[in-house]
């Protein structure tokens, strides 16, 4: 994956992880701009983060590479 993609999604995270929890999937809807790919990455890692208290000592880019190019490739934007 490009990136600079990664930087997106991760910045996004980010962002939706410092509002309240009830307000964060409008929020994601709202900042991917209608990227349907970014929105659903990002709601991925909401929702990992929500479920796993141990997500966040995981940096997105080792879990990109865990994940690796077969799991899809969100495109370049």
């Amino acid at each position: 994956m490009d990136p600079l993609r990664w930087q997106r999604i991760e910045a996004l995270f980010a962002e939706a992880m410092e509002r309240d929890p009830a307000l964060r999937e409008a929020f994601v809807r709202s900042a991917a701009g209608g990227d349907a790919d970014l929105e659903r990455e990002v709601l991925s890692l909401v929702d990992a983060a929500d479920t796993d208290p141990t997500f966040l000592g995981t940096p997105l880019v080792d879990l990109a590479s865990e994940v690796g190019p077969e799991a899809g490739d969100l495109g370049d934007t």
